[in-house]
């Protein structure tokens, strides 16, 4: 079991290495856009994260490894930044273009509070997994930019488009970046219960869909900018 897990957070801290440099090479080796730029970081974020929790797993003394499981790390940072870029990139770069803010749209903005629900009982879920207290608090400030971004991806994915047409053009990044969320979210609530094979699964997954991320922004702002 402990191998599986070992194989699994490797392939996905690889993949997720992988989304970071090639955002790097394709946001800022030449003129992009600013929204791809603000989603390489984020996935650099989490990147950066996966990789000190890989390295500690090598050279950390037993007691410090029971904290990564169990209490607070700088590795949790990596998540908190990306989800925070993520936040970002959709309501700073996309959200004013994508809405016009008129009554007729209303509807799909009330929806879109579905994904932060979801992101909450996720949490609830992970709080109720026996962790202490301080560490649900923890939780809950780590998932907050999840919550924000995923009502923003969630509204960006429902509601028409006004005229500019990026809504359209970036349909597939919010749903590949939805999934994402929920891939991450469940990994940490499975982790806190020990299931390691679900985890590795879940843990590979997510890797796989940082990429898909990245591809899909990519392929979306050079349609919305051709």
């Amino acid at each position: 079991m402990e191998i599986f897990k070992f194989v699994a957070e490797l392939i996905m801290t690889l993949l997720f290495l992988t989304a970071a440099v090639w955002g790097a090479v394709i946001s800022f080796g030449k003129r992009s856009a600013l929204f791809l730029q603000i989603v390489a970081c984020g996935l650099g974020c989490m990147a950066l994260g996966n990789v000190f929790v890989f390295v500690m797993q090598f050279t950390a003394p037993t007691d410090v490894l029971v904290n990564l499981t169990e209490g607070f790390h700088i590795g949790l940072l990596g998540t908190f930044g990306m989800f925070a870029f993520l936040f970002s990139a959709s309501f700073g770069q996309i959200d004013g273009l994508g809405d016009d803010k008129s009554k007729e749209l209303r509807k799909y903005r009330l929806i879109a509070i579905i994904a932060p629900i979801i992101v909450v009982i996720f949490f609830a879920i992970i709080a109720n997994s026996g962790i202490e207290l301080k560490m649900q608090i923890v939780y809950f400030i780590l998932f907050l930019p999840a919550a924000l971004a995923s009502y923003y991806n969630l509204k960006h994915l429902i509601i028409p488009d006004v005229e500019d047409g990026i809504l359209t053009a970036i349909r597939n990044y919010n749903r590949s970046t939805l999934v994402l969320t929920v891939l991450i979210i469940l990994s940490f609530a499975i982790k806190t219960n020990g299931q390691t094979i679900v985890y590795g699964i879940t843990a590979i997954l997510s890797g796989v869909c940082a990429l898909l991320v990245l591809w899909f922004a990519k392929d979306g702002t050079e349609r919305w900018l051709r």
